[in-house]
């Protein structure tokens, strides 16, 4: 099991219903090969984070950086001992899913720093950082929905 996390650039417009399109189809596509995680657009830029086996992890990220529509900026991957986000299979991050403005301003300078800088131990810490909030503020909501 393995997690990659990275940020692109879009070279295509994407308003909301092209997000949701996009999301819907990535969501059917992961739940067939088992791939979970989320997406984030903002200011142009996507930030996704993916989790799965390695085979399905490595041939995603193969179609990822062949894709036209994007340029694959930076990317971190690391070991994963158990899913963050089991149920999520694409899930599009938008305003009303992540209701914590500070984490939302934290992604967006997190990305904008990691869109005009190297990656280095220190950066991807703080990207991992923002990737276990998020999964906390997940699972606090699923927990709050259920109750």
């Amino acid at each position: 099991m393995r997690y990659v996390c990275y940020i692109s650039e879009s070279k295509a417009v994407f308003d909301d219903n092209a997000l949701e399109q996009l999301a819907d189809t990535s969501s059917k596509n992961n739940q067939e090969y088992g791939v979970t995680g989320y997406l984030c657009f903002k200011n142009n830029k996507f930030f996704q984070y993916i989790e799965g086996d390695d085979r399905a992890i490595t041939q995603l990220i193969k179609n990822i950086v062949e894709d036209p529509r994007h340029q694959v900026l930076y990317s971190l991957a690391d070991e994963l001992e158990m899913r963050l986000f089991p149920d999520w299979n694409m899930k599009l991050l938008t305003d009303d899913v992540v209701n914590e403005k500070v984490l939302e301003d934290l992604i967006m300078q997190r990305m904008e720093v990691m869109s005009h800088s190297n990656w280095n131990k220190a950066l991807s810490d703080r990207v991992i950082t923002i990737v276990q909030t998020i999964a906390k503020i997940q699972k606090y909501n699923n927990l709050a929905i259920d109750t």
